[in-house]
């Protein structure tokens, strides 16, 4: 199978911007050469649509039949799932047409990896990923949990990773030397 064409590992997150701005909500994905992040419509739509679906009817019916917030909140965690679903196996079709929903990091590029926050609300969890050319990308992920694919993905590739405070640094190996390179 050539590169890119297996996903290692996937997670619904939302792609950050400056200041925290949310650029969209959609797939993570870890591929053997690359990460890249979808947008989805379905992962912004599906939990408020399950909110509404089975929370105003749980809402509207008399006490003892049934609480409006058990339906509310079991109507967007049903949402969220269904959501998700449908994101992760759109994902890789919109991947490969590209576009403006579809953000590529090559896993050549990066150097940095650090765990961070959002800096929103209750401060989400992110992965800052840190490229070459000094552009950042902030995912809302935990990095504890992508950590060891990152690392073993990367590794796989001819990186040399190796663990700082906040996260990890990479450094690249020429193939001429096998000598790292930043």
């Amino acid at each position: 199978m050539a590169d890119g064409e297996t996903v290692l590992r996937w997670q619904v997150a939302r792609l950050l911007g400056v200041k925290g701005a949310t650029w969209g909500a959609g797939t993570m994905l870890l591929y053997p050469d690359k990460i890249a992040h979808v947008r989805s419509l379905a992962v912004r739509w599906w939990p408020p649509a399950g909110f509404l679906a089975l929370g105003v009817p749980g809402a509207l019916s008399p006490q003892h039949l049934a609480g409006g917030a058990v339906g509310a909140v079991i109507g967007t965690g049903v949402g969220q799932i269904i959501g998700g679903v449908i994101a992760r196996s759109r994902a890789p079709r919109r991947l490969a047409a590209g576009g403006g929903d579809v953000t590529v990091i090559p896993l050549d590029s990066i150097t940095k990896i650090e765990a961070g926050k959002s800096g929103r609300g209750l401060s989400t969890p992110t992965i800052v990923v840190t490229t070459s050319d000094g552009a950042s990308y902030a995912l809302t992920a935990r990095l504890n949990k992508w950590s060891a694919d990152l690392a073993a993905t990367l590794t796989e590739r001819g990186s040399r990773v190796s663990g700082t405070a906040a996260g990890m640094a990479v450094k690249r190996r020429s193939a001429r030397d096998g000598a790292a390179t930043s």
